[in-house]
């Protein structure tokens, strides 16, 4: 910081200047990625087949193991040996996905009301630069149907 004094002896007024360092601002952080089991894909008949069988498989594996550990029949155990089993066999029928938190996930934007949106836009352009109730008709049809969906 510093203290000048004014051209005038007079006055009491003094310019002070001082020397201040900004941070930058930091981006905003994303959202960290982590993986999820894509049980969407139960819904196909044939992966829900596998993922029965497979379970059967295991849970008769567990039920041979408790067998022969009687000793240790301990009701946490047992639910955290079902519970990773279920996830193991939903892994391998189903597999992972990434999801990254940073990006917003909608179902209903698909590939088709992408385009339907770009029609009406450019429609909108078109009634915008020409003036004509012919291209406000069209763009009249294109948004409705874009609301529509």
């Amino acid at each position: 910081m510093k203290v000048i004094r004014g051209a005038e002896l007079n006055t009491d007024h003094r310019l002070i200047i001082g020397d201040k360092c900004f941070r930058k601002t930091s981006r905003k952080c994303r959202g960290k990625r982590y993986e999820k089991i894509g049980t969407e894909n139960l819904r196909k008949t044939n992966k829900q087949e596998e993922y029965k069988n497979k379970m059967i498989e295991k849970m008769n594996e567990l039920t041979k193991e408790e067998l022969e550990d009687r000793e240790e029949w301990k009701l946490e155990k047992r639910w955290e040996k079902i519970k990773c089993s279920i996830l193991q066999v939903a892994e391998e029928v189903c597999g992972k996905k990434k999801i990254n938190t940073g990006t917003k996930r909608t179902r209903w934007w698909t590939e088709e009301v992408k385009e339907c949106v770009k029609r009406k836009k450019q429609a909108w352009k078109k009634y915008t630069h020409r003036k004509l109730d012919d291209d406000h008709q069209q763009y009249i049809g294109n948004r409705n149907e874009v609301k529509r969906m």
